[in-house]
């Protein structure tokens, strides 16, 4: 392999592994009490990843991904 495709492949882990802590730092910020209170309500186990911890999760990991995306 050149050189350039070694770069971009190096920085494509370098983002990607960025980008997953992000997104995960944003899915674990969601309180384990509201997963199950969207169980408990009768919400099956993807509609409340959909409708309650998604949306929390995409709030608070919006800043970090768009930092991200800078970089």
């Amino acid at each position: 392999m050149d050189g350039f495709t070694c770069g971009v492949i190096g920085l494509a882990f370098l983002g990607g592994s960025y980008m997953a802590e992000a997104i995960r730092g944003g899915l674990e910020a969601v309180s384990r009490g509201q997963v199950e209170s969207a169980l408990s309500i009768g919400l099956t186990p993807w509609q409340a990843f959909r409708y309650v911890i998604f949306p929390q999760a995409f709030a608070i990991a919006t800043p970090a991904i768009g930092a991200n995306c800078l970089f």
